[in-house]
């Protein structure tokens, strides 16, 4: 789904994070956070759910292929790699996005979902990526509350497939199906909550992998 493309089911408007929600006030633009990011950590995984013949929730294919495009978007530095387990409308059974992640060996696996009008975040719990998986869904958790209000965030985790089967650091974020993430603004928000919480301030000024 491009982005400015309405959603094919109503949303609310997303509201403003609360004040202070950023632990980094001062930070960089997202874009330039997410580049810092992935040069830090070297290689992602981004997990668009669902596709094809298996929709999801209504409009959840569209919505997380749409986000999923748009970080990958945002560097294009051939020395640093940003995969998508699909690129396109078709259906990517759990195995093969997880043979994906075998394949790729990256060090960070994030699965896009819709969930019914709250985040949900789940940790991979699966070997010696269980320990960070957990610390990085914390972070992102905390960020999600800081911004948005803990009401909208269902602190609970589950024992999902690709949790259990991928063995690199990584978490599947569920966004709430309510909040249209179409948009610049919400855009903003998530994907700094996410890069500020796969990544730590050097001391320097710029992002570091903390794992």
């Amino acid at each position: 789904m491009p982005p400015g493309t309405e959603l094919p089911y109503p949303v609310a408007p997303i509201p403003p994070p609360a004040p202070g929600w950023d632990v980094r006030p001062e930070a960089l633009s997202p874009e330039q956070l997410f580049r810092e990011a992935v040069a830090a950590i070297g290689k992602i995984v981004i997990d668009p759910g669902h596709g094809g013949y298996d929709p999801g929730l209504e409009g959840e294919k569209e919505m997380t292929l749409s986000l999923a495009q748009k970080l990958e978007s945002l560097y294009t530095d051939e020395s640093v790699k940003v995969v998508l387990t699909r690129t396109s409308n078709r259906h990517v059974s759990l195995a093969d996005r997880a043979d994906v992640v075998r394949t790729e060996s990256p060090a960070f696996f994030l699965s896009l979902h819709m969930g019914k009008n709250r985040f949900m975040v789940h940790a991979v719990s699966a070997g010696r990526a269980r320990e960070t998986s957990a610390r990085i869904r914390d972070r992102i958790v905390a960020g999600l509350s800081r911004a948005f209000g803990s009401a909208k965030v269902y602190d609970r985790q589950l024992p999902l497939y690709l949790t259990q089967e991928v063995t690199v650091p990584g978490v599947v974020l569920e966004i709430p199906s309510d909040m249209n993430f179409s948009d610049d603004e919400g855009r903003t928000a998530l994907f700094k909550i996410i890069t500020l919480s796969l990544t730590e301030d050097d001391g320097t000024g710029r992002r570091s992998k903390p794992y």
